[in-house]
C-alpha cells in the first residue's frame, strides 16, 4: 500500500513501476498538524513586525557548504533595499550564521531555533518566507504565505506549478512585486495543493478496513 502525499507523488510511483491500484492519494501528514493548531494565540506577543516581517530559514548542507557567501550577501541585498521590513533568520544548531560586515543591519535579527508553536506565530505574521526548506514550502503554502526558494530544484513541484512559490532569480529585488505576484498565486488562505489537513485519518481507515480500496483526497 502506498500512501501518496499529492497527484504528482502518485505519478512518480506510477512512473516507477508501482501498480495504480495500491496507490492512494491521502495528503501529507504534516499538513494534518498545522490544521489542528492553525488558530493558536500562545505566542501572540512576540515581538516582531506585525506587517512587515520577512522570515529567512537556511539549512541544506550543500548551500552551506558551496553556497552560503553568496546566499549571505543576496540575503543582506535584500535587508538593505528594504528597510521598512523585518528580517527574522533562524540559525541553524550546527552552522552558525555569521554575518560579517561593517554596516549595521538594524532590521535583521538572527534568532535561534524556536518551538512549533512559535514557528506557528512567525508563519501568520510573515508576509514572504525565503527558505531552502522542503517541509517549510508544505506548510507556507497551505497557510497562504509566498515563498522564494534558495534552491535550483525541489521535489516540491506542486507550489512552483501552482505559483506560491518560485526560485530566486536575479531581478528578484522588490520584495514587495515578489509578495503581489505571489500572493495573486493563492488560492484561498489555506491552500490544499499538498493536502486538506485529514491525512492521518484518510489512512488510518484505509488500513482498518478489511480490503484495500483506492479513495483519493479530494482536491
Amino acid at each position: 500500500m502506498h500512501f501518496a502525499p499529492t497527484a504528482n507523488a502518485e505519478k512518480k510511483l506510477i512512473d516507477e513501476g508501482i501498480s495504480p491500484n495500491s496507490i492512494v492519494v491521502t495528503g501529507n501528514t504534516v499538513i494534518d498538524n498545522l490544521r489542528q493548531f492553525k488558530d493558536i494565540t500562545e505566542f501572540k506577543n512576540i515581538n516582531i513586525a506585525d506587517n512587515n516581517l520577512i522570515l529567512i530559514t537556511i539549512h541544506r548542507r550543500e548551500n552551506i557548504k558551496n553556497d552560503f557567501q553568496s546566499i549571505k550577501n543576496r540575503i543582506i541585498q535584500f535587508v538593505q533595499n528594504n528597510p521598512n521590513k523585518s528580517f527574522i533568520c533562524i540559525d541553524n544548531p550546527g552552522f552558525n550564521i555569521e554575518f560579517n560586515i561593517n554596516i549595521q543591519l538594524t532590521n535583521l535579527k538572527i534568532i535561534q531555533p524556536v518551538s512549533f508553536f512559535e514557528m506557528f506565530e512567525f508563519y501568520k505574521r510573515a508576509r514572504l518566507i525565503i527558505t531552502d526548506s522542503g517541509g517549510i514550502q508544505e506548510e507556507a503554502a497551505y497557510l497562504g504565505v509566498p515563498t522564494l526558494l534558495f534552491r535550483t530544484k525541489t521535489e516540491r513541484m506542486e507550489g512552483i506549478n501552482s505559483g506560491i512559490s518560485k526560485y530566486i532569480e536575479d531581478s528578484d529585488n522588490d520584495l514587495d512585486s515578489v509578495i503581489m505576484k505571489l500572493n495573486k498565486n493563492k488560492l484561498t488562505d489555506f491552500n490544499t495543493i499538498y493536502g486538506d489537513g485529514y491525512a492521518s485519518k484518510r489512512i488510518v481507515d484505509l488500513l482498518t478496513e478489511k480490503k484495500f480500496i483506492k479513495k483519493n483526497c479530494p482536491t
